[in-house]
């Protein structure tokens, strides 16, 4: 029978078994609080510690190169025909480093990815499919980096002609269509942004077909935004901004998707292509409906305030060239056409006061967290900035002052040194202007400041546009 009495005496006094144990407890608590090397120092008084193994560095460089190996074999991973694989990785390879030279090749390059493509041909590879698409965006990266931009530009109209005719005629299935739909777009950018400083009419035609077919695309999945988009009503006189934070419709946000990124910088890209052409009524209407679609894609607070402040910075555009106009006509002494020149200028001057003012009241109606945001607080500095130049204009010498002096320290606060910069310009005209009149001069030019407009798109990730090979 066990005798308990005997376990209890064994697990309280001491014994040769429980003896045997406290080098073990005492190395586990060494090892817990001083780590491993003072426990090895007083386990082994007399002798050296064991040998440390030597293989250690070798496997960590042999692994090192192994997962370097499956890192490239990954990169490089593809759904591409054997034969197009081929070409690709010697494309990438030469692209990268040269083929082994260390330094980038792109002739090299460029040659193994038209092989590429003549492969693709050959099996006849989808010329709608991302494997074939971004193997022609290959070469037309190849093109760009080496300079030769026309052919690079071809290759852009080649791929939006493909997507185009196969958006219109039907031949898509309607699941595939929001993906095609982006990848057009992001197409169409890259050819616009090429053609803008050769020929920006062709440019600003060609990219509104392109987004034409996406606002369509959108306006079938959801009948709130069919109306939005159908909507073609004139600009209102008194600009203001409906943003409610706390409403956002799911299925309206969600209809944008996935191209919605691409459609809007698409828009502000026509939007410049109009002002480069001397179009500004169409770069105000198409900036106007981008701000009030904006307000139903889901955008953030910040993005919305500064397109509305680009709708401001185009009507002081505007009456600038209004006033410009005025003075030729005075020359020519059409009185009559001066004179509406000089209506219509004030009341773009009015409506560039109405888009500033309407920012800086909806900034003051957020909730503090989103009025800190740096986006935010920029658009208030800018339109600040935007009604301190305007009262400059019209003379309004005190509040231009106390307008351009707020716009400068709100400047500073978000490190907005470009704005500093142009506040203090102005400031030091409004001094001399001051100075002028103190000594009693009555005829006084006034350099009236070019107002920025922030059009320049904003490319996505190259990296989603990069088929791998």
């Amino acid at each position: 029978m066990y005798n308990w009495r005997s376990f209890l005496r064994f697990s309280r006094g001491p014994s040769p078994l429980r003896a045997r144990f406290r080098p073990l407890a005492r190395a586990s608590s060494t090892v817990f609080h001083k780590g491993a090397r003072p426990y090895m120092a007083q386990a082994y008084p007399s002798q050296a510690p064991p040998p440390r193994r030597r293989w250690r560095w070798p496997l960590i460089f042999a692994t090192a190169i192994v997962t370097s190996y499956a890192a490239f074999r990954v990169y490089t991973h593809n759904d591409y025909p054997p034969e197009v694989a081929a070409k690709l990785r010697k494309g990438l390879r030469a692209e990268l480093d040269g083929g082994g030279s260390g330094k980038k090749d792109y002739n090299t390059a460029l040659k193994f990815y038209l092989e590429g493509l003549e492969e693709a041909d050959k099996v006849g590879m989808d010329p709608l499919s991302d494997e074939y698409t971004g193997l022609q965006i290959k070469v037309c990266e190849m093109y760009e980096k080496l300079g030769l931009i026309e052919e690079a530009l071809l290759m852009y109209r080649e791929i939006g002609t493909a997507f185009v005719k196969a958006l219109a005629d039907g031949s898509i299935p309607k699941a595939m269509m929001p993906h095609i739909i982006q990848r057009d777009l992001r197409v169409a950018l890259k050819t616009a942004m090429h053609e803008a400083g050769t020929n920006p009419n062709a440019a600003r035609m060609g990219l509104l077909i392109h987004c034409i077919i996406a606002q369509r695309f959108v306006a079938s999945k959801n009948q709130g935004l069919a109306k939005l988009i159908d909507d073609t009503s004139k600009l209102q006189e008194n600009f203001s901004l409906n943003i409610d934070i706390d409403k956002n419709d799911k299925d309206m946000i969600e209809a944008w998707q996935p191209f919605r990124d691409e459609l809007f910088n698409a828009r502000d890209m026509f939007a410049a292509l109009c002002l480069a052409t001397g179009d500004i009524g169409a770069a105000l209407q198409t900036k106007v409906t981008t701000t009030h679609w904006m307000t139903k894609a889901g955008f953030d607070i910040g993005a919305i305030l500064m397109s509305f402040y680009n709708v401001g910075s185009m009507f002081y555009i505007q009456a600038e060239e209004l006033e410009v106009r005025e003075q030729a006509k005075k020359k020519e002494n059409d009185a009559e056409q001066a004179q509406l020149s000089s209506k219509l200028a004030n009341d773009s001057l009015t409506s560039a006061s109405s888009c500033f003012n309407a920012i800086l009241t909806t900034v003051e109606k957020l909730p503090s967290q989103l009025r800190r945001e740096h986006e935010v607080v920029e658009a208030q500095a800018l339109c600040t900035y935007g009604l301190g130049v305007i009262a400059l204009h019209k003379g309004e010498h005190s509040k231009a002052s106390d307008l351009l002096r707020e716009s400068r320290l709100r400047a500073k606060g978000c490190d907005f040194q470009d704005l500093v910069r142009s506040a203090e310009l102005e400031l030091e005209k409004l001094d001399k202007i001051q100075a002028e009149i103190a000594q009693g001069h009555a005829d006084i030019n006034y350099d009236a400041p070019n107002m920025d407009v922030v059009l320049t798109p904003k490319e996505h990730d190259k990296n989603t546009d990069k088929e791998k090979a």
